[in-house]
């Protein structure tokens, strides 16, 4: 289980990641946080520190590409800092083999030479005239491309991007950070995106996805104005295991850390009291109450059926 430390001056956010990494529902949380990624690995006087587990990530180390939700590729230009200039750039390469393209040199080099022709006229100006010569790249400004399709969706653009870096050589670490795929996108879009990313993940690249879709264990939550995840749960275990007036093994904190977090995904956004089931055991009740008060998440815990000396260990946290 891996942590990522994400900081920036004074502010610090932790997250859970791991091949394929959640970050879970509509917050402005992480709006932000997939920005501040993509601008550490991608700009170099980034303010923004990443670390795993204490260890500072080396931005020149990590290949980092961003979809945000609103994707858009323009087909029409191919820029320097396009994704598709790869595909121009072996079509221009093919072009140079093309016997067609070398009789359009040597017409070229003889239309220079009927340039030369207009010299005269071009004397009284004290003016010279030269054609220039034609490189290969000049094809590329002539070269556009257009979709198959009337209009490109996003879930379209996301799945363009993942198929060009999965022709891709993968010489870096790579990561994808991917803001909602699902939105605008049916189900059968979805499970060919989800055969992408599996694909992809074979290869090593790594992904952070923003989506109100659990797809992975690696899943963060936003609850509170805090982060939380299965690895925050556990940092504080033996703190937990400590406090709590009764013995409790590993399955048994497990089994409540399972119950938290399907409570906290199950929440709607504006709700900031859990209320968790009466049929929970008052060993579980316990240990949740504990480690909400160490996570500081409001709680409102049924103590109905609870013995006097469990009420009175939970009264004394108040």
């Amino acid at each position: 289980m891996k942590i990522w430390n994400i900081t920036e001056d004074r502010n610090e956010n932790e997250i859970q990641v791991g091949k394929v990494t959640i970050l879970k529902g509509s917050n402005s949380c992480w709006y932000k946080l997939a920005r501040d990624i993509d601008d550490y690995f991608n700009n170099k006087k980034s303010k923004i520190s990443i670390f795993e587990d204490t260890q500072l990530l080396y931005q020149k180390d990590w290949e980092c590409l961003f979809i945000p939700f609103d994707a858009h590729v323009q087909l029409d230009k191919i820029t320097s800092k396009s994704p598709l200039k790869i595909l121009v750039d072996d079509i221009v390469s093919e072009i140079a083999m093309s016997p067609i393209y070398h009789e359009f040199i040597d017409a070229w080099q003889s239309l220079s030479e009927e340039i030369d022709f207009f010299q005269s006229n071009l004397t009284k100006y004290e003016l010279g005239i030269r054609l220039v010569d034609f490189e290969l790249d000049h094809f590329k400004s002539f070269i556009s491309l257009q979709s198959l399709n009337n209009l490109l969706k996003p879930i379209q653009f996301k799945k363009l991007l993942l198929s060009l870096l999965a022709n891709k050589m993968i010489e870096k670490k790579t990561l994808v950070i991917l803001e909602y795929p699902e939105l605008y996108a049916d189900q059968e879009e979805i499970s060919e995106l989800r055969i992408s990313i599996e694909q992809l993940v074979k290869k090593g690249v790594n992904f952070i996805i923003i989506t109100n879709s659990s797809l992975t264990d690696n899943c963060n939550y936003v609850f509170g104005g805090k982060i939380l995840n299965a690895a925050s749960i556990l940092k504080i275990k033996r703190k937990v295991m400590q406090e709590l007036p009764f013995y409790c093994d590993d399955e048994l904190y497990n089994q409540a850390l399972n119950i938290l977090l399907q409570y906290v995904d199950n929440l709607s956004m504006k709700d900031e009291n859990l209320k968790f089931s009466t049929d929970i055991n008052q060993q579980l009740k316990t240990i949740l109450f504990v480690l909400t008060k160490h996570l500081e998440i409001n709680l409102n815990l049924d103590l109905t059926g609870l013995p006097d000396n469990i009420k009175a260990y939970i009264k004394s946290y108040f």
